[in-house]
């Protein structure tokens, strides 16, 4: 177990603070036992008295699959610090979470974590992509439309044989084509 002393030690260094808009705990890794939470993090908190921090933060009956522990272990990374985005169900909020392992004076290893509310951030993303699915709708719609009446302007409705308006567009691109690659151009009409 950490002293007293060392923990306020931990807890200055990492700028953790009771009063801060983050949420912020500390986690004893030998037994996932929660030593500090500040005011903020026991507010989100499902059980303060619970023994284990899956149990106490997220009332899970067992580690949570999204804990990143063995990622911040693994001596491949980079850095020592994980970033990632996390679904509280007890508190019904999405926040931005950062782990880090630190070692304590007696080598014990403690999850230093920070988290802060980003469920409005979330909610502003998900109408922005409901508004961009409707507007792709949409789109596709009126190029839908515009292509109907386009064809419908240039054909004769009685016979559906194209009309004058189609001969004049296309035989002005089939002229430039003809220019463009110094090749002849005849034109036949039958009445």
């Amino acid at each position: 177990m950490l002293s007293k002393q060392e923990l306020h030690e931990i807890i200055a260094r990492e700028a953790l603070s009771d009063n801060s808009l983050f949420n912020a705990s500390i986690i004893d890794l030998s037994n996932y036992e929660v030593i500090y939470a500040n005011e903020t993090k026991k507010e989100s908190m499902a059980d303060i008295e619970a023994k284990h921090c899956w149990e106490s933060i997220h009332a899970q009956e067992d580690k949570c699959m999204w804990c990143k522990v063995s990622l911040l272990k693994q001596n491949n990374l980079n850095t020592n610090q994980v970033i990632y985005e996390s679904f509280n169900e007890v508190a019904n909020k999405w926040y931005q979470v950062q782990d880090k392992i630190i070692k304590s004076k007696n080598g014990k290893e403690l999850l230093v974590s920070f988290s802060i509310d980003i469920t409005m951030q979330k909610e502003a993303q998900s109408q922005l992509i409901e508004t961009h699915v409707k507007l792709s709708q949409q789109t596709k719609a009126l190029q839908n439309a515009q292509a109907k009446l386009r064809n419908q302007a240039n054909r004769d409705p009685m016979t559906n044989m194209y009309n004058r308006r189609y001969f004049n567009d296309i035989s002005k691109k089939i002229v430039a084509l003809s220019k463009r690659n110094s090749e002849p151009l005849s034109v036949m009409m039958i009445d």
